[in-house]
């Protein structure tokens, strides 16, 4: 690392690799602040250059503003400390940006740097003390005109941060109301199924001139009202105007997806085999289990709606429950919300797709919104549909035939 009090920037070679070749520190000052030639001069023959690491910070975030940094040479990055992300790369600084405007235009000896400049391979920079710069006679010509230019940069950043932060804040405003619009309907939804679902024996009882067997008139119900409450669903994700990736709902690297469902199916098949041999110690664990009084799992009946169970009902459950309500609570919330998000975005979409369930009994919904907690974890890790599709299929046919579900 050198250090060189001189107004030419080709007065030395560089550290690094970037830098091809650097013009005279005088030109860059004129350029970039807008100074007279002489001025520029002037104000070049009082900085000194240095040469930087790669990764050597030029300025911290919080620490004191001592001086004013010009880059010579090379290329910095501007990172700020955030509370959930960690650091952020704001920006990236080329040959002319300054560093420290603001702290030298409050004129206050406690004022901090905003933010930390990290140099990037082959960076010069030019500095120059703030006390120098105000008290050198020589220099307060140029002091008045570079306050007067970092006041205009400070005004034409205050007009621009003030239109983003307005365009930023109405954006996430209609993005809630939004959400709060489609929360809204899924709870309605809810409601409806609820109620049609504890209207369902004086619904089969309407339809008992149809000759309909349990598994067939499940089978009806289950598909029309699902089949139904997916077309709504549709419509409502449109409306969120979300890309289909931010809902899960990618289709590329379909296998990757399918792969990360199996995985996922792995501890749930390993509990349900642990409840099965608890339940039924005298059945071997993967024998075909038929409840008492119900009928066979085998049935053309019993087949039909297992292939409707695979192909339509985990499907259009999965793209409801994830699409439809995880996702969208879970984008809401954002990366600075994130842990929180999970937790409420998990939940909700565990008793949606519990409620789904009501007209089993308390017990179903209460399992049903277990196993939706750890498909909500798991939709966290994959972010995909398909792969929690994938689990769904796999846990729901082996609960079907390890416990009989089919009646």
């Amino acid at each position: 690392m050198t250090t060189t009090p001189t107004g030419d920037a080709s007065s030395h070679e560089p550290t690094g690799d970037s830098v091809v070749a650097l013009e005279p520190l005088a030109a860059i000052l004129e350029r970039s602040c807008g100074l007279a030639p002489g001025d520029a001069a002037v104000l070049a023959r009082h900085c000194v250059l240095r040469d930087y690491r790669p990764g050597e910070a030029i300025v911290r975030e919080g620490e004191r503003a001592s001086a004013i940094h010009w880059i010579a040479a090379g290329r910095a990055d501007v990172c700020r400390e955030t509370a959930s992300e960690g650091q952020l790369r704001l920006v990236e600084l080329h040959p002319g940006a300054v560093i420290g405007e603001i702290a030298f235009l409050r004129d206050d000896p406690a004022a901090a740097y905003s933010a930390t400049v990290v140099a990037q391979d082959g960076m010069t920079g030019a500095s120059i003390p703030h006390a120098r710069l105000r008290g050198d006679p020589a220099l307060q010509p140029v002091s008045e005109r570079l306050a007067r230019h970092f006041g205009r940069i400070a005004a034409e950043r205050l007009s621009a941060t003030t239109a983003f932060t307005a365009e930023a804040m109405s954006a996430a405003i209609a993005r809630e109301r939004r959400l709060a619009r489609h929360l809204s309907v899924v709870i309605m939804l809810m409601a409806v199924f609820v109620v049609l679902s504890n209207s369902r024996p004086d619904l089969g009882r309407a339809l008992a001139a149809l000759e309909l067997g349990e598994v067939a008139f499940t089978s009806l119900f289950y598909f029309v009202y699902v089949g139904a409450i997916g077309v709504v669903f549709r419509w409502l994700i449109r409306a969120l105007g979300e890309a289909p990736e931010a809902l899960g709902l990618q289709l590329h690297d379909w296998r990757r997806q399918l792969a990360a469902g199996l995985a996922w199916s792995l501890p749930g098949l390993v509990v349900a085999a642990a409840m099965r041999a608890w339940l039924y110690p005298r059945e071997p664990v993967l024998a075909i289990h038929a409840r008492d009084g119900g009928e066979a799992l085998l049935t053309p009946a019993a087949l039909a709606l297992l292939v409707g169970y695979v192909v339509v009902l985990c499907p259009v459950q999965e793209y409801i429950t994830r699409a439809g309500v995880q996702a969208p609570i879970l984008n809401a919330f954002g990366a600075s919300r994130a842990r929180l998000g999970i937790v409420v975005s998990t939940l909700v979409a565990a008793v949606t797709f519990g409620a789904m369930h009501i007209a089993y009994g308390v017990w179903p919904v209460l399992l049903t919104t277990l196993v939706g907690i750890y498909w909500g974890i798991a939709f966290v890790h994959t972010r995909s549909v398909v792969a929690i599709s994938t689990s769904h299929v796999v846990l729901g046919v082996a609960a079907f035939y390890w416990f009989g579900l089919i009646r």
